[in-house]
């Protein structure tokens, strides 16, 4: 990765009423009229030199009304319609016109809020007008060199993490392991990337805000370690917490001690009466198309492995995460990294 972020050949647009289907990513983003079922085999299989790649953003229906859009293996994010308004919930990293996706998925008003300030769940933020996050973030999406690099240089974007069943159980077939890179046609790879000038108007989440889209609320919680502005979103309606990358291949609140992961997890295990499903920001990642979502059973064991590295009595694994060896607790079927 070179030491200092260039833009030299990797526009930020800056009028994104020109944006074009050439611009926009490996494919045309008129062709994401594509719905799969989250829960079959994943038919886009690597074998050899044959492979059948979509050349476009898939979406899956994850409930009625409730959509997700993966963004060639690189990060999702979601669409829910209520009877008078939709929610959107992260934008994307910028490689396709989300703003069409997301009005081809829902005709009414909407609003876009986002889980947290990085690159590849905010990237496309400057084709809309407002959008809402929680204050302690706003610095991130304001340093827009920071986020612009995030795109174009963060391998972890690219990357493959080990893919899981909603119980935790590991996931093994062909091609599971396999990067973006090394499915999608990103010849042609363009992120719009974000600008002040056309950075939208910033508005402040607050912890328990409910958005009401009509017979249908959504409610916000601050689940703060990844970022301290990291957000959850628990929409009973469909019985499922999106949760960002809180809740991802790990527990990722890294940015916390155990103890207040202990805290931070049990408000979210406050809510567990109003879902059943946890889609974070990334789920069929590289050329694994499996969506499975988390199952929120692991949120309690999570919680007992936090506990058992503040009373010192932790079992520790050492296991593979983005291309290092890292040190994890583990409690029942959940394993948390452990912040050395």
């Amino acid at each position: 990765m070179p030491e200092r972020f260039s833009n030299e050949g990797k526009p930020v647009l800056r009028d994104l009423d020109k944006i074009t289907e050439d611009m926009m990513g490996p494919g045309k983003f008129k062709e994401f009229s594509i719905f799969i079922d989250p829960q079959t085999t994943p038919t886009f299989l690597k074998a050899g030199d044959n492979r059948v790649a979509p050349h476009f953003p898939i979406i899956y229906e994850i409930a009625d009304h409730t959509y997700q859009i993966n963004e060639f293996g690189m990060a999702n994010f979601y669409v829910l319609v209520g009877k008078e308004r939709g929610l959107v919930i992260d934008c994307g990293c910028g490689s396709v016109d989300s703003k069409a996706i997301i009005e081809h998925l829902c005709t009414k008003p909407y609003d876009v809020v986002i889980t947290h300030g990085h690159g590849d769940h905010c990237g496309a933020m400057c084709q809309f007008e407002k959008v809402w996050m929680f204050p302690a973030d706003f610095d991130k999406v304001h340093n827009n060199f920071r986020v612009n690099q995030q795109l174009w240089e963060n391998p972890n974007i690219w990357r493959s993490m080990p893919a899981e069943f909603p119980d935790g159980e590991r996931v093994e077939y062909e091609g599971v392991r396999g990067g973006s890179k090394d499915f999608y046609d990103f010849s042609n790879l363009t992120f719009m990337g974000i600008d002040e000038d056309h950075l939208p108007e910033l508005c402040a989440l607050e912890d328990g805000q409910v958005f009401d889209l009509g017979e249908r609320k959504v409610t916000v919680l601050n689940i703060p370690g990844h970022t301290e502005g990291s957000a959850v979103f628990i929409d009973p309606k469909s019985r499922i917490a999106f949760t960002g990358d809180s809740v991802n291949e790990d527990f990722n609140l890294d940015g916390n001690t155990p103890a207040r992961n202990v805290e931070i997890l049990s408000k979210l295990l406050d809510y567990r009466d109003y879902f059943d499903r946890m889609y974070p920001g990334h789920t069929a990642i590289g050329y694994n198309t499996a969506n499975f979502s988390k199952s929120p059973a692991l949120l309690e064991d999570a919680i007992g492995a936090y506990r058992s590295i503040v009373d010192g009595t932790a079992v520790y694994e050492t296991r593979k995460r983005r291309n290092r060896e890292v040190k994890v607790a583990v409690y029942g079927k959940a394993g948390v990294t452990v912040k050395e």
